[in-house]
């Protein structure tokens, strides 16, 4: 009954994730975006345009995403002026070029969440993003933001990503997060969006000799947030559609909201509706 009455709902989309660069100085081993040379990149100008037709189309909120979003030289303008049209603005990175003085011009210029790639802890980490140093990096800018929480207004997010490598650091990740008290979102893997197709690697997928640890898991995440919701961002419906995507990514009797409420926004300005993984639309 849900998706029948869901399918019928009138729902515009309020959000918008816009990927600013497709360059990276990352090597993700889940994604390929650095793999290639992209062209055709928009300018500030460009930039600045798109901004204002999703606030007139009345999108509240801008995810800036890459790619590294932190690559380009126009980034705090470019915060500066969706603050001014009314945004709220979050950034997502890999952190590693996330300085605390760079942190400072982004915050004052108007970004109101700082989204933290942080997949596991110490070596799988480092070889998660395909180099060494990785993880001290992310560890240090973590801590600092945490920091300039106490006097600034902000909110900061640990975005970690579950595969079969990082499966069994979750829970440490997530004792990391709670040090510094950052709430933890979990990603899946996924290799349908374009840019992760060229990183497809079957190894990285939680298979069935790992599903009850999965399960292990995502159990004691449940206890986690039941102690202290605000830790794990995820609902409880959410957390439980975990333990079955792996065994079956589509789970078509579950609607999903977020393909109606969001935008997405590649590099060259084509626009992919509410998912990477829908394709390509129109520019």
């Amino acid at each position: 009954m849900i998706p029948v009455i869901f399918n019928k709902l009138s729902i515009t989309p309020i959000l918008s994730s816009v990927m600013i660069t497709g360059r990276c100085n990352s090597c993700c081993v889940t994604c390929g975006i650095w793999r290639s040379q992209p062209e055709g990149e928009l300018t500030t100008n460009e930039w600045k345009n798109v901004f204002l037709q999703l606030r007139n189309e009345g999108v509240l909120y801008l995810n800036i995403t890459g790619g590294e979003p932190l690559l380009r030289d126009d980034l705090v303008e470019l915060v500066d002026y969706a603050n001014s049209l009314g945004f709220y603005i979050s950034i997502a990175t890999n952190g590693y070029l996330l300085t605390e003085g760079l942190s400072l011009r982004l915050i004052d210029a108007g970004v109101k969440l700082f989204t933290i790639s942080l997949d596991a802890i110490g070596a799988v980490f480092d070889r998660m993003r395909g180099f060494n140093g990785a993880y001290k990096k992310v560890n240090f800018i973590c801590r600092r933001l945490s920091q300039i929480r106490k006097y600034k207004k902000i909110e900061i997010l640990i975005s970690a990503t579950l595969t079969k490598e990082t499966l069994e650091t979750i829970l440490d990740v997530v004792e990391f997060a709670q040090g510094l008290d950052i709430p933890v979102f979990f990603a899946l893997v996924d290799f349908t969006p374009y840019f992760f197709l060229t990183a497809k690697n079957n190894a990285l997928w939680i298979s069935s000799e790992k599903e009850k640890l999965l399960d292990e898991i995502i159990n004691e995440l449940i206890k986690i947030k039941r102690k202290k919701d605000s830790l794990i961002r995820q609902s409880y419906t959410s957390l439980h559609y975990i333990k079955n995507y792996f065994r079956d990514p589509i789970q078509k009797g579950i609607p999903c909201s977020k393909s109606l409420t969001r935008i997405c926004i590649d590099y060259q300005g084509r626009i992919y509706g509410g998912c990477w993984s829908l394709g390509y639309w129109g520019e």
